[in-house]
């Protein structure tokens, strides 16, 4: 029987990955990642984490992370913000901690694959394997998953990518599981209620208190309190009355200032990324296919080249919200070739 380490959150949806598994002839181990300073979020995910181990019978690891996701999470996701960017934790997280620091755990313990609850799915064909989306696109996670290590792959299990949550929902509440009814976890794991600038005024010292408002043509139209506090597409929070619907076009972090429009410079059909994961064929320099610049939807039709570390990427039809610091990701179909970070 081969061992399988199982990264287990504490809720609904690793839980129901361990039962899976099970069901496959898997024997499984249980990881559960401590990445935060002590909490009662926190801990209460640990003792639902070991409450499901007991529950099945398996073993549970923990694993302390926090050095590690400091350095390699959310150090970068302050620095990101500071430097005028919106970063997406979760991709770093996953790439670093999850199938980096996770999988190196799971060896050590004698384990020759790694599965966590992802919703999406790792397939072989013609005898290579490659990430693909989960079968229920609504769900899909596949866009936070791009930047595992290609060679990594073949060891990678993803259980629940044929399944929708609500069939999830449902087979933990038919299993009369402790966590059945547990609500989903949150967004970005360490930042209380989505408050960005509330967890960064915490964590981070001297970022700028001041900077201007601007029109896209470069008048002033006000102050505000740090460019770091804004992204691209924000419409709420701005506290301008400028009779008309404003959003951020634009941030310069070096000069402080945020520029204001209409929305209508929002649209572009080109981009740079760098710090590009390939995941498909290293001998595809160029191409076509589906390009996705925020997990949700369906994403764009688009031609694009690469190098070792550099990606471009043309939109046959102008994009809205294009977002320095997010994470472009490209599908043929629904097998990743690859990605990276937005310049």
């Amino acid at each position: 029987m081969k061992t399988i380490a199982l990264g287990m959150s504490g809720g609904v949806d690793s839980s129901i990955a361990v039962h899976l598994l099970q069901e496959a002839g898997w024997q499984v181990i249980g990881l559960h990642l401590k990445l935060l300073d002590a909490s009662g979020r926190d801990n209460q995910a640990s003792r639902d984490a070991q409450a499901v181990a007991d529950f099945f019978g398996i073993p549970l690891h923990l694993v302390d992370a926090r050095e590690d996701f400091k350095t390699l999470v959310t150090g970068p996701f302050a620095e990101a913000y500071r430097q005028g960017r919106t970063p997406n934790p979760c991709v770093r997280c996953n790439q670093t901690i999850k199938f980096g620091r996770l999988w190196q755990e799971a060896q050590a313990l004698g384990a020759s694959h790694l599965a966590t609850g992802h919703y999406a799915r790792i397939l072989e064909k013609d005898g290579r394997f490659g990430l693909y989306r989960g079968l229920n696109h609504k769900k899909d996670q596949s866009y936070f998953l791009y930047g595992i290590d290609r060679q990594v792959l073949p060891q990678v299990r993803f259980p629940l990518g044929d399944y929708s949550k609500d069939q999830v929902r449902a087979m933990a509440a038919q299993l009369g599981l402790p966590v059945a009814s547990k609500s989903d976890s949150q967004e970005i794991c360490f930042i209380a209620n989505d408050d960005y600038p509330a967890w960064l005024e915490q964590h981070c010292s001297n970022l700028p208190t001041q900077g201007q408002f601007l029109t896209p043509d470069g008048q002033v139209l006000g102050r505000h309190q740090g460019a770091w506090r804004y992204t691209i597409g924000q419409r709420k929070g701005l506290g301008l009355a400028l009779g008309y619907p404003a959003y951020v076009e634009d941030i310069d972090a070096a000069k402080g200032t945020v520029t204001v429009g209409d929305g209508s410079g929002l649209y572009r059909d080109q981009l740079v990324a760098s710090q590009v994961n390939w995941l498909a064929d290293d001998r595809a320099l160029s191409g076509q296919g589906i390009a996705k610049i925020r997990s949700r939807g369906e994403g764009s039709p688009a031609h694009w080249q690469r190098t070792d570390n550099r990606l471009e990427v043309t939109f046959d039809a102008p994009v809205r919200a294009i977002t320095p610091g997010q994470s472009v990701v490209l599908y043929d179909g629904d097998r990743v070739l690859g990605g990276g970070i937005i310049d």
